[in-house]
């Protein structure tokens, strides 16, 4: 379906602009002088919050203190003695959340347009979270038309993929008849894999999306869809058509959260900015002393409903099949906190 033309916009400068990248490239993805939180990422990264110094001996008047930063509505607490991370009290918030009725189907996507920092695992590890919670059935799509991981992420059951369920969608007509192209996790979470050949799966369009997200949605509770990362491709659209909210991935570092801004505007500037104000932001791969993790979550937060840091982890830097029970406790804390705060949207 063509969309109106947007302005071509000036590429962006500064230490965040990408190199050798033409004025048409950058335009392309460029957000507009006044969409939200347009250019806050460059004026943060140029100008560093000041630092308070200590008042010198002798001082008569020592210079009041900055004003405290306001809090989230949802903030990862923490405590001595737990090594996930998280309090009696705010594990059992955010399981709540995690098992909160669903009066309809909620269709999750997974976004990210540059691979490598985590869109995969963070589709894997939120559907196990909520699958171990949760009583009803939740599934996890391989919407990757670039021959997705996501079916070899937990061990396969069956040889049946996205395009059995397309081919098959009008004689599906009970659960039991997809459970059948379905492979299940021992957290109960179910994947439909994509098919090896991406010469099929490049071949899917809109249309071919939205039918079996429609096949999905009749018998899941929640389905999550983990998409390819060029957000122009026809399966992806399909499945934003259909997403009722999102998780955009990012990476502790400014060149890739770049990219993960551009993909805000480009959703902002076309028709999706209720799913950007609901989105859930995942910066993955966080480790200590690397990236500036606080001017990232700072910037994200002005822009989205939430944000969670998920640390690097051991286990899912190895790949292949991923437990819950692998992953090192603050690890699992993490992606309890993810999987809460994007059940925390179910009521948007």
């Amino acid at each position: 379906m063509a969309t109106e033309e947007q302005p071509r916009q000036p590429p962006l400068s500064g230490p965040l602009a990408p190199r050798g990248t033409s004025q048409a490239g950058s335009a392309r993805f460029a957000a507009p002088a006044n969409a939200p939180g347009a250019g806050g990422l460059e004026r943060l990264y140029d100008k560093p919050s000041p630092v308070p110094t200590a008042p010198r001996r002798g001082t008569p008047h020592a210079p009041a203190p900055p004003p405290p930063k306001p809090r989230r509505r949802f903030v990862l607490f923490g405590r001595r003695g737990r090594a996930d991370g998280l309090t009696e009290d705010r594990e059992r918030e955010l399981m709540a959340l995690c098992r909160v009725h669903l009066p309809r189907v909620r269709r999750i996507a997974v976004l990210s347009r540059k691979g490598g920092i985590g869109k995969t695992t963070t589709a894997l590890l939120l559907g196990h979270q909520l699958a171990t919670l949760r009583g009803d059935h939740v599934v996890a799509l391989d919407a990757n038309p670039d021959a997705g991981s996501l079916g070899d992420r937990i061990p396969r059951e069956t040889h049946g993929t996205i395009t059995d369920i397309l081919r098959q969608a009008g004689s599906l007509r009970s659960y039991g008849d997809v459970r059948g192209l379905t492979s299940r996790a021992t957290s109960g979470l179910e994947v439909v894999a994509s098919d090896n050949d991406p010469r099929i799966t490049e071949a899917l369009g809109w249309s071919d999306l939205q039918r079996v997200m429609n096949v999905l949605s009749r018998h899941y509770g929640i389905v999550i869809a983990d998409t390819g990362t060029g957000i122009l491709d026809p399966a992806t659209q399909g499945v934003l058509a259909a997403a009722d909210q999102i998780v955009v991935c990012a990476a502790p570092s400014i060149d890739s959260s770049r990219v993960t801004a551009l993909t805000l505007d480009w959703l902002d500037q076309n028709g999706h900015r209720a799913l950007v104000e609901n989105a859930v932001v995942a910066i993955n791969g966080v480790q200590d002393g690397i990236g500036d993790v606080d001017l990232l979550q700072h910037y994200f937060e002005r822009r989205v409903r939430s944000v969670v840091r998920i640390p690097f982890d051991r286990h899912l830097a190895q790949g292949g099949e991923t437990d819950l029970e692998e992953l090192a406790p603050l690890t699992r804390g993490s992606y309890l906190t993810l999987a809460g705060m994007v059940a925390s949207g179910f009521s948007w």
